[in-house]
This record gives C-alpha cells, sequence and structure tokens, in this order.
C-alpha cells in the first residue's frame, strides 16, 4: 500500500474545499428555489426560523417571508462566488496531495524504478504513459531536486522562503510499447553530495534549522509532452554505506 504524498494537508485540502462545495450548493439551490418554487421555499424558511429562533407561526413565516425574493436570490448567487473560489481552489490541491508517491499531480503518469533510488548512483526506472504519444513525439524527461530556503534579503517581519534548485539533469527520450502500456525509460546519476528526502526526527530537525538555511528537499521526475509537464515526486534513499565510505558494494 502507497500512502498519499501529502495525508495532512490533502485532508484538510479536502475538508476546506468540501465545506466550501456544500455552501455553494445550499446557496444555489435556495436561490433556485426561490425563483422556482417560492411557495416550497417559504416553507422551508419557516421552518429553519422555527428552528432556529423563538418564533412560531405566523410570526416565523412573516419573517421567513422577506427573503423569498428576487432580490435575495440574485445575492444569494452573487455571493456564491466566495465558496466556489474555495472549492476551485483546495479541491483540486487535495486531489493532488492525496495522490501517493510515485504518481503525477494530473493523475496521468507514474514512475517504476528498477530499483529503490538513492543518491550516490544510477537512478534508472521507466514512466508510464497515460496516453498513445504522437508519431515521432520526443519527451523531456527531468530529474530534480529542490530545496526551500529563506531568501538572500529576507523581509524581518516574515517568514517568506525561495525554492532552489540543488541538483537538475535532462534528457530526451522516446515513448516504447511494451505489452499495451507505453513506456519513457531513464536513467541519471546521482552524485553522493545531493540530499536525500529526510523522514521522521530528520525531516523535524531540518524544519527547524529552516532558518539558518537548511531547508526541506523534494524530488521529482518530470516528463514534458506537448500537452505540459508531468510532474511525478518520490523519496530518494540515503546513500548505501558501502559507497560512503569508498568501498565498492558487495565487498567486505
Amino acid at each position: 500500500m502507497r500512502w498519499p504524498r501529502r495525508p495532512v494537508a490533502g485532508l484538510l485540502f479536502l475538508a476546506v474545499g468540501g465545506s466550501a462545495a456544500g455552501v455553494l450548493t445550499l446557496m444555489l439551490g435556495g436561490a433556485a428555489m426561490i425563483v422556482i418554487e417560492p411557495e416550497e421555499a417559504l416553507a422551508w424558511a419557516t421552518a429553519i426560523t422555527e428552528r432556529l429562533s423563538n418564533l412560531r407561526g405566523p410570526a416565523a413565516q412573516g419573517w421567513a417571508a422577506q427573503y423569498i425574493n428576487y432580490h435575495f436570490a440574485a445575492t444569494l448567487v452573487l455571493f456564491s462566488f466566495i465558496p466556489y473560489w474555495f472549492a476551485r481552489r483546495a479541491l483540486p490541491d487535495a486531489y493532488a496531495s492525496l495522490l501517493p508517491l510515485g504518481v503525477s499531480s494530473d493523475g496521468l503518469m507514474h514512475v517504476e524504478f528498477a530499483q529503490a533510488p538513492r543518491v550516490g548512483g544510477t537512478v534508472r526506472g521507466r514512466i508510464l504513459l497515460g496516453h498513445e504519444p504522437r508519431p515521432g513525439e520526443t519527451f523531456g524527461v527531468k530529474l530534480s531536486c529542490q530545496r526551500r530556503e529563506p531568501p538572500a534579503i529576507q523581509d524581518p517581519g516574515r517568514r517568506d522562503f525561495e525554492i532552489v534548485d540543488v541538483f537538475v539533469q535532462t534528457r530526451e527520450a522516446s515513448a516504447r510499447l511494451e505489452g499495451e502500456r507505453w513506456v519513457l525509460d531513464f536513467a541519471f546519476d546521482v552524485p553522493d553530495s545531493a540530499p536525500a528526502t529526510p523522514h521522521g526526527v530528520e525531516r523535524l530537525s531540518l524544519a527547524s534549522m529552516y532558518r539558518a538555511g537548511t531547508g526541506l528537499v523534494a524530488w521529482a521526475v518530470q516528463a514534458t509532452d506537448a500537452d505540459g509537464d508531468h510532474e511525478i515526486e518520490f523519496d530518494m534513499g540515503h546513500a548505501r554505506v558501502a559507497a560512503v565510505i569508498g568501498q565498492p558494494e558487495g565487498t567486505t
């Protein structure tokens, strides 16, 4: 089982986007009911007024009746832009955050590695395409590592950061048909000096040293076609112990 890439952020975005979508539905549904079925809208508004206040019977109906008109329906439609904006921003972010590592943010491609990727060696694998490439189409494939760092000039009252490229390599590749799937093969040499993906205590310690210039890193392999960039995040492991001490792997 592969866990979502950012589960906490994904659930928060989902909660905000889902709530906003619910409010949007209520506002537009209420406006439509006022215009199409005003008597039904008045009955609902009266019941809600009785539920939420001390008014009963004709008093509750009289209070609710002042909102059953075209002007209030137009106001609901106008202000429905606010929950629409929140839903439009939060739900795509929730989808991207809840995708597992190894899948592009648009869900169209995913990566398979020949072996677990590590710094200090060759990262080899293939990207499985979600569509048939155009005849003669060439893809740009990029392996990159980015780190969040404080900007060179920082406002003391703000905690901004900028994205810095720590490692970038690019290749061109053509897709090949493997069974019923189109794939892009890639291989990149990653030096020992490149940072690995932090986890657990290491991730917390890096976050605490953010202002000291050491930020969290993110690795991704990206395939670029005529439709745009398809970035796939993944975890980069630490170098093998043998490689760190300069001893060939497999020796004792």
